[in-house]
């Protein structure tokens, strides 16, 4: 291992030992830093700074291996929030696809007032949409608008057939009961869009 302090050297070498105290340590040292690091950087969203800062230390515990020494722990660190950061926003950006995809049959309307009605819907599909979870949002796009199977569902969210099965189904639950509760009109179906 070359760069870093000898510190540094002993602390990842204690890691990859298991060592309990190391990770503690290296849990101090780094865990705040690297929130700020990513918190202005995924525009001062806190909840979403938390969540990759999380997997950032997550995926470099995981990857101690591949951790040479050529640079600092730290400066690695951000390297590994960096990708997880470009992550989150391709996510967003296939989220604001998605919302394309539900305006796309505007103009199938036979008239004005259907496509207001049609408008309508769409916007409090993508409003429950927005609201819910981000791993319930994944797992009906994946399923609704890219057709997934139950076994591509399961091998694209890296879980069994039957927890892909029960996500989905919770995921059903949930916007379906926030659509309730938004619907104006009590006689729409439009949740059958998504479910």
């Amino acid at each position: 291992m070359r760069g870093g302090s000898s510190d540094e050297r002993d602390l990842v070498r204690r890691l990859r030992r298991g060592d309990r105290a190391a990770l503690d340590a290296f849990t101090a040292q780094y865990l705040d830093r690297l929130y700020q690091f990513v918190y202005f950087r995924v525009a001062a969203n806190q909840q979403v700074a938390e969540d990759i800062t999380q997997e950032s230390l997550i995926a470099a515990l995981d990857g101690l291996e591949r951790f040479d020494g050529r640079a600092a722990l730290y400066t690695w660190l951000c390297g590994i929030a960096r990708h997880k950061i470009a992550d989150y926003f391709r996510r967003l950006q296939r989220f604001e696809q998605v919302r394309a995809a539900l305006v796309l049959d505007a103009g199938a309307s036979a008239g004005p007032a259907d496509a207001v009605e049609r408008e309508e819907r769409r916007q409090r599909i993508l409003a429950v949409l927005r609201s819910l979870p981000p791993h319930y949002q994944q797992v009906l796009i994946l399923k609704y608008l890219d057709g997934l199977s139950g076994r591509e569902l399961a091998g694209a969210l890296q879980l069994s057939e039957d927890a892909a099965e029960s996500l989905l189904g919770r995921a059903r639950r949930a916007f379906r009961r926030l659509f309730d509760e938004q619907r104006e009109d009590p006689e729409a179906s439009a949740t059958n869009e998504l479910c």
